[in-house]
């Protein structure tokens, strides 16, 4: 009888410690959505290059930066002249193949919580990747009703508790 108090003191006691993580996963951060972080981008390049811009992508790379490239074409070009933007870390010039001081990409990395720009780029390369490389979404959290956690909290519990019960019950039969 000793044994079945443990069991079932043990068993008590996992239900209350699922029950009690389950309550606490369940917070809803909000995060910058896909149209705030685009218009966050645009809001720091020049409104005329929209005209030219054949594609706003977006990339999520990870859970916490959203990636914004505006491509300009036709063989259309921004100076830095244009762009305007002060000389800083968070502030990037590439050439590789154009004139210096003329680009073709901006790209915007964007923190997914809180919007702030981290990193502006501007350079004269090309977006390269094949169809679902761009315009990424997050995907969705998906949480699990509490009564549903609890019902196979409550299910694996019983399964383990007639597992080891069973084992003591063949080594007693045994000896």
């Amino acid at each position: 009888m000793g044994t079945l108090k443990v069991i079932f003191g043990i068993s008590i006691l996992i239900l209350i410690l699922s029950t009690a993580s389950c309550t606490s996963i369940q917070k809803n951060e909000s995060y910058v959505t896909r149209d705030v972080a685009i218009m966050i981008a645009a809001a720091n390049a020049p409104s005329s290059i929209f005209n030219d811009a054949s594609t706003a992508t977006l990339t999520l790379w990870d859970d916490s930066t959203w990636t914004v490239n505006f491509l300009l074409t036709q063989g259309m070009t921004i100076s830095k002249d244009e762009l305007g933007w002060p000389e800083a870390l968070t502030n990037k010039y590439e050439n590789n193949i154009l004139p210096k001081g003329t680009f073709t990409l901006l790209t915007f990395d964007i923190d997914r919580k809180t919007g702030a720009v981290l990193l502006r780029r501007a350079s004269d390369g090309v977006l390269l990747g094949g169809p679902g490389t761009w315009n990424t979404e997050p995907p969705e959290i998906v949480l699990f009703p509490l009564w549903a956690v609890i019902a196979a909290g409550v299910v694996g519990v019983l399964i383990g508790g007639l597992l080891i019960f069973s084992l003591f019950y063949l080594k007693r039969v045994k000896t």
